[in-house]
């Protein structure tokens, strides 16, 4: 029973580098005094994870909660998946159209590629303290994205995003940030395969997994393909590709 999805992504015990995250995330902070906070979103729930996901996106939304918790986007994220009351409902409806198909991906990645079977609300509140989120642009956007916006900003501060992402020290790496720069920085040198519209790579020294995949609030295909696309590349995902990987090994 998805003995091909172990296969492809052994439960590696990565864990993430504390003191490196916290350097960081303060270097952030003393530069650019609007940021956002984002990363792990519990520490201990991602440490006990079988499988170390990361996401990356483009930026944060403008929710009021975030606000009120000095723009911790990991506050919300946590305090929805421990909560069984109260807010969740309105945290939820904030974040959904983005989280409910990282909810479904996520879920299914940390139990052995089972197809979601659960509504995205429930597997939300199961996976999302489990996994680790990062934006390019670490600030509130407008209405609308703006993709060179995004690119100048993951040009001005991709030095540390990468090293944010190496200390992260995930196993798969789900780039959904619409820049295809930042795949091939954190792989340069592929092989890679394809799988629809996703491209897969595996760096040869760390095993980690890249993906580039669609923004998870895109309404090009249905989830159910997403899904099917992220799961037939993993199928076809060598073990151990040709080449050199002098990436956050």
């Amino acid at each position: 029973m998805f003995i091909f999805f172990y296969k492809v992504l052994p439960m590696s015990g990565r864990q993430p580098d504390l003191q490196k995250l916290q350097e960081i995330e303060a270097f952030f902070t003393r530069h650019h005094s609007t940021i956002k906070q984002d990363g792990i979103i519990d520490l201990q729930s991602f440490c006990q994870a079988p499988l170390k996901i990361l996401w990356i996106l483009r930026e944060f939304d403008e929710i009021s909660h975030a606000r009120q918790c000095g723009g911790d986007i990991r506050y919300d994220l946590r305090t929805f998946a421990q909560t069984q009351y109260g807010n969740v409902a309105k945290i939820w409806k904030g974040y959904y159209r983005t989280y409910g198909l990282i909810a479904k991906i996520s879920w299914s990645l940390l139990n052995g590629g089972q197809p979601p079977s659960k509504p995205a609300r429930v597997l939300a509140q199961e996976v999302l303290d489990k996994i680790a989120v990062v934006n390019p642009k670490k600030w509130a956007g407008g209405a609308n994205i703006d993709p060179k916006e995004i690119a100048r900003f993951y040009q001005e501060n991709k030095i540390l995003l990468k090293e944010q992402i190496a200390a992260i020290n995930p196993d798969i790496i789900l780039n959904a940030s619409g820049q295809s720069e930042v795949f091939k920085d954190l792989q340069p040198a592929l092989p890679a395969i394809h799988s629809g519209s996703f491209t897969f790579a595996r760096q040869q020294q760390s095993q980690r997994v890249l993906i580039n995949v669609y923004h998870p609030n895109q309404k090009k295909i249905s989830h159910e393909l997403y899904w099917q696309w992220i799961k037939q590349g993993l199928q076809t995902l060598p073990d151990s590709p040709q080449g050199n990987d002098n990436t956050l090994s």
